[in-house]
């Protein structure tokens, strides 16, 4: 599971027990993924992830998993999903428990 939106990309540096993104691929609830966070081209991070819980996409449930994307409004988050080409009706949102998370270029996770 790649995360390359700074926003997304911060979020998850501070390492929340918790996080949420909406997704076009079909992930299964309970499947360990691995995570890679990219800045400006290059892999600043890597790590793994238990899938929790896979709602099809809604305002709703963007709503309830708010706190866990990284983004302050429904409609950031929306805005960021449509500029990366993952929104869409075929969309999934997507929530994961961090369970580790290991930093390879400190110099570049300053956002």
């Amino acid at each position: 599971m790649i995360f390359r939106h700074p926003i997304v990309v911060k979020y998850l540096l501070s390492k929340p027990k918790y996080f949420a993104t909406i997704r076009l691929w079909e992930y299964k609830e309970g499947e360990i993924v691995k995570l890679r966070l990219i800045l400006n081209h290059r892999v600043v991070a890597e790590g793994k992830a238990k899938i929790i819980k896979v709602h099809d996409y809604s305002l709703d449930i963007l709503q309830k998993y708010l706190q866990y994307s990284g983004f302050e409004k429904v409609e950031e988050w929306v805005s960021a999903a449509r500029e990366l080409r993952v929104s869409s009706n075929r969309s999934k949102v997507v929530f994961g428990e961090l369970l580790e998370l290991h930093v390879k270029l400190p110099s570049l996770t300053e956002v």
